[in-house]
């Protein structure tokens, strides 16, 4: 790859498309990315069954590309998963800066009230983050459970604190935990005025357990607000020309704090961890499950927001990696031909409606017709389905909703198939029926962590975006 040289004018383009970021935007070529090799990654993506369902390419801090696959659109807040421990370390950011936090603090002298046992007592801030809490397995169940702090520091490490690296959901939602005690605010309250402010993101939802937000998930963001966050951490904590992220912080917190090297594993899973920041072969990532990616390559000055559901999140990182060779440090000729080409492709992308699945029947409903589609009613819930085009629904659950965009259609021997996108998530609903009749069988694409229940997707009103 060119190493990157001093960052080129930007060529007039069009305005960044709604809902995405107020980074400025510019054409691929006048940043040394070639619009064929944008294109090239699409087709990599797709043709290897990566499922993306947003993409934004920044470089050298202009967008160059960005499209959303239908039904999923670029405005739209979805569950990014592991995604939210990254936005978390930026809350331990803020906090150790203020003096809420300490870095060397023992976890358990926030919570004087519970008397944590031996090396419980030890883990320090720092090894929460870094996932070295010395634990050799992950303890997910209490965080949803009645007492969930004094139930985690219950569980004492079975290797020295700091030295021991398990990927874990129970240290980010102790450091959670810690905010909320310290500040008094949930961990979305204490990040609305320090980052989701200044980066231009607006308000958004993140799952709880009890009065605590997850921190290790539960994040709902839109890609947008993923690559402002990228384009944060690529320029040192600044956005925008201001200073938003305590100064050195992004540096620490991308440093390799433990080694992940481990028989097997895969190769952007071997480069180290830092705090709540995986190091990849360039760069380092914000990684949630099902390709919820942040990637950050400062040797190229370049940032990629990605989400997807996908189960080879390596293949979908290897395809990513076949750009970098196609950058240059200078600006390259325009080519109208090939960016009018990709953002042609994008503008007409799609999830597949009837992917291959390998799930069990999640749940069996019927489907009737109507005016303009169908109408399903699935497990007690009922949503619409468009023939032409993707109709959507937010379908009641209690005071929440399910945000359902649905489209099927007709199959050659006289059954029925169609998709159902759950809008706010990663996930959709493979629906089938058999010729000639109106029973609904319904498998998952890709099943949701924790849950296999479509009631359990739901979200605030508010938080559902636009029908």
């Amino acid at each position: 790859m060119t190493a990157v040289g001093a960052q080129p004018a930007a060529q007039p383009t069009s305005t960044p498309a709604p809902g995405l970021t107020s980074l400025p935007p510019a054409t691929p070529e006048s940043q040394g990315v070639p619009s064929g090799a944008l294109l090239a990654l699409v087709d990599r993506l797709e043709g290897q069954g990566s499922d993306p369902h947003a993409l934004a390419v920044a470089r050298h801090g202009h967008v160059l590309t960005s499209g959303a696959w239908a039904p999923y659109r670029l405005q739209d807040a979805a569950l990014v998963y592991s995604v939210s421990k990254t936005v978390l370390q930026a809350a331990v950011g803020f906090a150790v800066d203020e003096g809420l936090l300490d870095l060397d603090a023992p976890i358990a002298g926030y919570f004087p009230e519970i008397a944590a046992p031996g090396r419980s007592a030890t883990m320090r801030v720092r090894d929460l983050l870094a996932m070295a809490t010395g634990h050799d397995a992950d303890v997910v169940d209490p965080i949803f459970g009645p007492d969930p702090v004094s139930a985690l520091l219950a569980v004492e490490p079975e290797h020295a604190t700091g030295t021991h690296f398990t990927y874990n959901q129970a240290a980010p939602f102790l450091l959670s935990a810690a905010i909320t005690r310290a500040s008094g605010q949930g961990l979305g309250e204490y990040l609305g005025p320090r980052l989701f402010a200044p980066l231009g993101i607006g308000r958004r939802w993140w799952t709880g357990a009890g009065e605590l937000d997850l921190g290790f998930t539960g994040l709902h963001a839109t890609v947008g607000d993923i690559l402002s966050l990228g384009q944060t951490m690529l320029d040192g904590g600044a956005f925008a020309g201001a200073q938003v992220l305590p100064a050195g912080w992004v540096d620490l917190a991308s440093a390799v704090h433990v080694d992940t090297a481990a028989p097997g594993a895969s190769p952007d899973w071997a480069q180290g961890y830092g705090f709540m920041l995986w190091r990849s072969r360039h760069g380092f990532r914000a990684d949630g499950a099902y390709g919820q990616l942040c990637l950050v390559v400062p040797e190229a000055d370049l940032v990629v927001a990605l989400t997807s559901a996908t189960v080879d999140v390596q293949a979908e990182l290897d395809a990513v990696w076949e750009l970098l060779p196609e950058l240059s440090a200078q600006p390259l000729p325009a080519d109208p031909e090939a960016l009018d080409a990709l953002t042609t492709r994008l503008g007409a992308a799609e999830v597949p409606l009837t992917p291959a699945t390998s799930t069990d029947v999640y749940a069996r409903g019927t489907v009737r017709p109507d005016g303009s589609g169908w109408v399903v009613d699935l497990d007690g819930l009922t949503f619409a389905v468009g023939s032409q085009e993707w109709r959507r629904t937010h379908v009641p659950v209690g005071s929440a909703v399910v945000p359902v965009a649905a489209r099927g259609r007709l199959t050659d021997d006289g059954g029925w198939e169609a998709a159902a996108v759950v809008t706010s998530s990663p996930h959709r609903l493979v629906l089938r029926a058999l010729p000639g009749g109106d029973v609904v069988e319904a498998r998952w694409h890709v099943t949701p962590l924790r849950t296999d229940q479509l009631r359990d997707l739901a979200v605030p009103e508010w938080a559902a975006g636009a029908l």
